[in-house]
């Protein structure tokens, strides 16, 4: 009874208001007593959840109640500045091709590397077959490759669910045909939603996420 009356208690350091761990304290301050040190304010404990911390910044929390890439300056005792967003579209005018170094796509980044003058590359269009997938060139769709073409039965999938295809999600064909786009044909799998070996509190967390997200489907 007075362990449980204890444990409700606040620590004694001012204004920290965390639960007592031992002789007054939080485990924090106790420790600093504990060592010799002197008992000094506590670093201010954050959730992940949430955006980060810096005004503006919408990414997730990471450490300390920034995300990444402001953490990053933070604890490198840098001047906290807004990040620089990835560029995504080649500076040449009027190039659909997505950003591949130095502002501009591949193509136009040969063009420089080899010192040739700038000038509109000759676009691909149409379809190929890769391993007997048949390969779309679009480069605006939002699951085309780096070279702008995108795999039919993964734009096919991706209309069934009306939204473009997560990173751990693939598309088979249930008759082992790969130029089979037909949706009847096709089934969505997903990679490394259940993690192995893990404790059951982690099993059903990966469980209720995996409801979330597919509760409401059904089998095309």
């Amino acid at each position: 009874m007075f362990a449980t009356e204890q444990r409700c208690e606040a620590c004694s350091f001012p204004d920290c208001g965390r639960p007592v761990a031992a002789k007054g304290f939080c485990i924090g301050h106790y420790r600093q007593q504990r060592l010799g040190k002197p008992l000094l304010p506590l670093r201010p404990q954050y959730s992940k959840d949430g955006p980060c911390r810096f005004s503006g910044c919408p990414r997730r929390r990471s450490k300390a109640g920034f995300c990444a890439g402001h953490a990053a300056q933070y604890y490198a005792g840098r001047l906290l500045m807004p990040l620089r967003e990835p560029k995504r579209d080649c500076d040449f005018p009027e190039c659909p091709n997505p950003h591949y170094a130095l502002g501009y796509c591949q193509g136009h980044r040969l063009q420089l590397r080899e010192g040739r003058p700038l000038a509109p590359l000759r676009q691909k269009r149409g379809w190929r077959m890769d391993r007997g997938y048949v390969m779309i060139f679009e480069p605006g769709h939002p699951n085309a490759r780096r070279d702008g073409y995108v795999a039919e039965h993964t734009k096919v999938m991706g209309e069934v669910l009306g939204r473009p295809l997560h990173p751990f999600e693939e598309v088979h064909h249930r008759n082992a045909i790969r130029h089979d786009n037909r949706p009847e044909n096709l089934e969505l799998w997903a990679r490394g939603l259940q993690p192995p070996g893990a404790r059951v509190s982690d099993l059903v967390a990966a469980a209720v996420r995996v409801l979330l997200l597919y509760g409401g489907a059904e089998e095309p």
